[in-house]
């Protein structure tokens, strides 16, 4: 699961299509700049079992127990903070997860707690005419706030089992908080629309043992964003524009600059690094992406 890190090495400028050869006939355009990137072997899943683990799995390990998300007054507060204004929900969910936004997944953990978080639509969600399309990126989410506005960062032990949360359900709080704590400015955008994946990565990298996947509370590494000129950036906020997945299948890199070449999920699912802290959870999860990836 090494893979899930290996972004960070980002090659030359290059494009994500294999856009020219010796060979090519057409007239020329943009297509014939860069390098050519030859295709790699994809692991083969089941789309259909992809499809519903992508809208009801458990691929992100950890969450909110569910108790606070039904709770009352807590739920309200627990809601307003992960779902901001959208209660949109997707037809042909299973269970608890035909009830809720699109953008979020009810699951049982690998533990036996019932948790609710953030699933991948929080990104890969959009809406055009009024209509969820899945895999359309969202380019009106608020991020401005991080994630979840920091809610969670507040709550203590005490106040967890206050609110009659069992060991297990605060173990999964505290990995949420963690994660809030470890990413107090570095994933609030400056502008609605604007999106945190480049910067949630940086801190993903920063925080986990590269060959363990431990997770520590100081960042291993620092992380220097330059410009072009080679100078460090003063205050530097990454953002980025999610693609449409349907263009994922045509492409032998899944970004534009060339990298993450190979086998394309070990970069799908990077942000369950969010929960994943150790080599057999990853191993788990890195299955269920087997068929996610066959989806998109």
């Amino acid at each position: 699961m090494s893979r899930f890190w290996l972004i960070l090495s980002i090659p030359g400028l290059a494009c994500g299509l294999a856009c020219s050869s010796e060979d090519d006939d057409r007239e020329p355009g943009p297509w014939s700049q860069g390098a050519f990137l030859p295709a790699e072997p994809q692991d083969r899943g089941d789309p259909l079992i992809g499809r519903s683990t992508l809208l009801n799995g458990n691929y992100m390990s950890c969450g909110i127990p569910y108790k606070l998300w039904t709770m009352p007054g807590v739920g309200d507060v627990v809601r307003g903070a992960l779902e901001g204004a959208d209660n949109d929900t997707l037809p042909g969910r299973e269970g608890r997860n035909r009830d809720m936004p699109y953008s979020m997944n009810a699951f049982t953990a690998a533990d036996g707690t019932d948790v609710v978080q953030l699933n991948c639509l929080q990104c890969h969600g959009g809406k055009f005419d009024g209509q969820v399309i899945i895999g359309l990126g969202n380019a009106t989410g608020d991020f401005t706030g991080g994630i979840g506005g920091g809610v969670a960062s507040g709550l203590t032990p005490e106040s967890m089992t206050a609110l009659g949360l069992t060991v297990a359900e605060q173990a999964h709080m505290q990995k949420i908080i963690r994660l809030t704590r470890a990413t107090d400015v570095e994933l609030k955008m400056r502008t609605v629309g604007n999106n945190f994946a480049e910067a949630l990565t940086g801190v993903l990298v920063a925080h986990h043992d590269p060959k363990t996947l431990a997770w520590s509370d100081e960042a291993q590494i620092q992380l220097v964003i330059k410009d072009e000129q080679g100078n460090p950036i003063e205050d530097p906020i990454l953002t980025s524009d999610p693609p449409p997945w349907w263009r994922a299948k045509k492409k032998h890199a899944l970004f534009y600059n060339g990298m993450a070449r190979g086998d394309h999920r070990g970069t799908m699912a990077l942000a369950t690094g969010v929960c994943v802290d150790d080599v057999v959870e990853a191993e788990r999860v890195d299955g269920l992406f087997r068929h996610m990836q066959a989806y998109i």
